[in-house]
């Protein structure tokens, strides 16, 4: 072997270590137990871990080449990994969470549409709405055999992964304080969604990636990389429907930075090229929907918002209270159609109420209270979480101020994004959005308003560059493409593959006594949860939960009419969410321990559902025997 072959295979493996050993560490820490105390706190505080979590990326993103990628990437990735650790160390219920694991609301219709796919069903008429995260966990539940704990990971470490690409991005061109900010910034928005089965685990990390294009386009002033990155945050959007009017925004921005300077103030040609590429995002998010769904229609509950505007603001469950027997009986795509037609009525009838509803949602969305643009931004002290929010805005403010002194690409990208986020509050209102969960598809793009406010105005009172904060000469190089394409193949190709393969799998035969019925669920470490006695030797970490801690944090959940179920869990019960193969229902199972230890594969269980069914019980299954 000659000597430049030797030194690129010298290259290759540094930089294939720089990443192997961060993905080892985050495996690592994510398979030991640690105590829940740190990793709550990262989940949930803000004052308190924000001074050391900023100490520590910032020295983390200090050194260069392979080793500044070692300690960068791994900084990033075990701080994803402790909120996530924490929940499997507490069995923390939260809205969408049961006992630190199993999907609860929303999330575990995604689950159980990723399930389906994996047995050859289509997805509901729900995940049809959005069928791109589904896929995307069907993939990864196979991979991983069917076990969630591992998936989950797996979700968490591509979030992580695609916020580091983005901060070193900006690294690039900012230094380490503006890299080191947006990375704190993403992460406060993450931590509450890592552990869930909830869409904004895949329209984050795609705006990000787009995010870093467009950065990246001003950069090497590369028309390709900036309509890329178009697509990706369209395709982030298709995957978590939120403000969308970004779109038609970056598509301007792009047509005016990629211009003749003496000719038009828009490039036609780039203003066409960027259009097709968000046409394309939406085909594709279509042909999805028709593959993996049969039926229903993408972004079909914006029916639901779209009344709630037209009555004046009042949410996307107003129709409920205006129209409940009118729309009961109708399901999937026909509600959604009724509902269409009862706000384009109410517009008709009381237009001035869309105003209202307009204002509402601006008012709200510059707020400094829970439903405002920084709602993220907050944790154990009220206070201290408005106060930053406050500052936040002022930042925002700085960013304008600063373009109109002096123009630059960076910040018309920041200002244009956010202009199409703000142009979208009504029909993406904050009483809708929980806590800007509707707005992961653009928030790494909204981020970028206040942070560079911020980091002109250091600029402009340190008057020299100071070596920590503003060190560049760091770019994600092709570390950007090699995360990318592995993500869309598994994104777009992987599930239509997973759809033409996967076959119904063969029941096995079963009877059970007289009274109960039969259930054939597929069970799985990793995948269900052991409520265990209060004085078990054994730490809590999942799958085993003290029964006294599930209890308190059961009432965690939305849903009080599911509290006396949860509380009358006696210890030695397993808890597991699945599809019925029966009949490819939803089932929440509450089998004994004992007899579910060391099982894999699809088995028979005999048992009853619930005795105080209500729509939110209904599918609460209590196995007396499993089979085979």
């Amino acid at each position: 072997m000659d000597k430049p072959s030797r030194q690129n295979l010298l290259t290759l493996l540094k930089h294939s270590i720089s990443v192997i050993i961060p993905i080892c560490l985050y495996a690592a820490l994510l398979s030991v137990y640690l105590p829940h105390g740190l990793g709550l706190s990262l989940r949930y505080d803000f004052a308190s871990i924000l001074p050391p979590l900023f100490l520590v990326f910032l020295l983390a993103f200090q050194p260069r080449g392979n080793i500044g990628r070692l300690f960068g990437l791994t900084v990033t990735l075990l701080c994803f990994a402790l909120p996530l650790s924490g929940l499997w160390a507490s069995g923390q219920s939260e809205q969408y969470l049961l006992g630190g694991l199993i999907p609860y609301s929303d999330a575990d219709h995604y689950y159980i549409d990723a399930t389906a796919l994996l047995n050859g069903k289509l997805v509901s008429t729900f995940t049809a709405r959005r069928p791109l995260f589904a896929g995307l966990l069907a993939v990864l539940l196979g991979i991983t055999d069917y076990n969630l704990m591992i998936a989950l990971a797996i979700l968490v470490a591509i979030c992580a992964l695609a916020c580091y690409l983005f901060a070193r991005e900006i690294q690039s061109t900012h230094g380490v304080l503006m890299a080191v900010l947006m990375l704190l910034f993403l992460f406060l928005f993450y931590r509450p969604i890592s552990g869930k089965t909830l869409t904004e685990n895949l329209g984050l990390p795609l705006s990000a990636i787009g995010s870093a294009l467009l950065w990246r386009s001003i950069t090497q002033q590369k028309r390709w990389q900036a309509i890329l990155g178009i697509f990706l945050v369209s395709l982030a959007l298709n995957a978590r429907a939120g403000a969308f009017f970004v779109l038609p925004m970056l598509v301007l921005w792009v047509s005016g930075h990629f211009r003749n300077p003496s000719r038009l103030p828009l490039s036609p040609v780039s203003f066409g090229i960027a259009s097709v590429a968000v046409i394309a995002s939406f085909f594709i998010n279509f042909l999805v929907v028709r593959a993996l769904a049969g039926e229903g229609a993408p972004f079909g509950n914006f029916a639901h918002t779209l009344y709630g505007f037209a009555s004046g603001g009042k949410g996307w469950a107003q129709i409920y209270y205006d129209h409940d027997s009118e729309i009961r009986d109708a399901s999937g795509v026909e509600q959604n159609e009724k509902i269409y037609q009862l706000a384009l009525q109410k517009m008709r009838s009381e237009p001035s109420l869309m105003l209202t509803g307009a204002i509402k949602a601006w008012k709200a969305f510059f707020s400094v209270d829970e439903y405002s643009s920084f709602c993220f931004i907050g944790g154990e002290n009220v206070q201290v979480a408005k106060f930053s929010r406050l500052l936040l805005y002022a930042f925002c403010l700085l960013t304008l101020i600063f373009w109109i002194i002096k123009r630059d690409s960076y910040k018309s990208l920041a200002i244009a994004a956010s202009i199409g986020v703000i142009l979208s509050v009504p029909f993406a209102p904050p009483i809708d959005a929980n806590r800007m969960r509707a707005y992961a598809a653009t928030i790494p793009l909204f981020a970028l308003l206040p942070l560079l406010g911020f980091d002109s105005l250091v600029r402009k009172i340190s008057h020299k560059e100071v070596f920590l904060l503003h060190r560049k000469d760091f770019s994600a190089n092709n570390d950007l493409y090699i995360f990318t394409i592995p993500l869309l193949a598994m994104l777009l190709i992987a599930p239509l593959l997973i759809r033409v393969s996967a076959t119904p799998p063969a029941l096995p035969t079963t009877s059970c006594e007289a009274g109960q019925e039969m259930a054939y669920l597929r069970i799985n470490p990793g995948i269900y949860i052991n409520i265990v006695a209060d004085d078990a030797a054994s730490r809590d970490w999942l799958p085993n939960i003290r029964r006294r801690y599930f209890v308190n944090r059961v009432h965690n959940l939305p849903h009080v009419e599911t509290f006396d179920e949860f509380d009358n869990v006696p210890s030695g019960v397993s808890i597991m969410e699945g599809i019925n193969l029966k009949n490819d229902s939803r089932i929440l199972l509450f089998i004994d321990t004992l007899k579910l230890s060391e099982r894999k594969g699809i088995y028979g269980l005999c048992g009853n559902y619930t005795k105080m069914p209500n729509p939110l019980t209904k599918h609460f299954f209590y196995a007396q025997s499993i089979h085979p």
